[in-house]
């Protein structure tokens, strides 16, 4: 989870928006709100990350890449 997560796949941060797989929120009650998935996020992210997952306040943004499982040199974003 760890790796996934400070993967760009994984979490993605950028201009104070924050994009993650669909799988997420497919499986979002699992966490039961956006606030806890985040905590989540933050409690297997690297340190700068994680300070900031923390203190993300926008919505969290999904997508599907049916690339996901690709290997690296066939993917790009």
């Amino acid at each position: 989870m760890r790796e996934f997560i400070n993967h760009p796949r994984g979490v993605h941060l950028k201009n104070k928006q924050l994009e993650t797989s669909q799988i997420f929120a497919w499986y979002g009650q699992d966490f039961g709100s956006d606030k806890k998935m985040i905590k989540f996020f933050a409690h297997y992210a690297e340190d700068m990350k994680a300070l900031y997952l923390l203190g993300f306040r926008g919505e969290i943004a999904y997508s599907f890449d049916s690339r996901l499982n690709a290997p690296e040199t066939s993917w790009s974003p």
